[in-house]
C-alpha cells in the first residue's frame, strides 16, 4: 500500500479526583459536547461519549499518528480546565489513571449503547458499577 489504512476504535474511562461527582446533567453534557469538539479537532472520530457525575466514557475511532496516551491527555487537560474555569468548579480535577480498551468494528454498536445508557445503568449498583469503581485502572481514591 502507498498509504497507511487503520480501523482503530477504543473505548476510553476515566473517573474525577476521588469519584468524587462534579458532573452534574448539565455540567456532564457540556463536558459530553467538548469531549467530542477535542477528539474531532485531534484527528479523532467519536462514536459516543457519556457517562455520569464521577466518570466518563468515550468511544472513539483514533488515527494511527497519535497515541491512545496522548488522545486521553489532550481530552483530560481541555476538559479540566473549562470544568474548573468556565463551569466554575475550582476544585475539579480528573484522576490520573484511565482504562483503554480496544475494540472491534463490530463491537461499536454495542458499547456505544452502553455508553449513552450510563445513567441507567448506574442507576442501580451493579456488579460493573462496582467493578468500575474499585479494579478499574484510575479508580483509587487518593489520586
Amino acid at each position: 500500500m502507498s498509504a497507511a489504512y487503520t480501523r482503530l476504535f477504543v473505548h476510553l474511562v476515566w473517573g474525577t479526583k476521588a469519584r468524587r461527582p462534579f458532573l452534574g446533567a448539565w455540567r456532564a453534557r457540556r463536558v459530553h459536547g467538548l469531549l467530542d469538539r477535542i477528539g474531532h479537532l485531534n484527528g479523532c472520530m467519536p462514536i459516543a461519549v457519556g457517562g455520569i457525575d464521577d466518570h466518563v466514557h468515550v468511544l472513539t475511532a483514533i488515527p494511527a499518528t497519535i497515541t491512545v496516551a496522548d488522545v486521553v491527555r489532550l481530552l483530560k487537560i481541555g476538559t479540566s480546565q473549562f470544568v474548573a474555569h468556565d463551569l466554575k468548579v475550582p476544585d475539579f480535577a480528573w484522576q490520573r489513571g484511565y482504562g483503554a480498551f480496544t475494540r472491534r468494528e463490530t463491537e461499536c454498536e454495542i458499547v456505544r449503547r452502553y455508553i449513552i445508557n450510563q445513567p441507567a445503568h448506574h442507576a442501580d449498583a451493579t456488579f460493573i458499577d462496582e467493578w468500575e469503581r474499585t479494579s478499574a485502572p484510575g479508580s483509587d481514591a487518593d489520586d
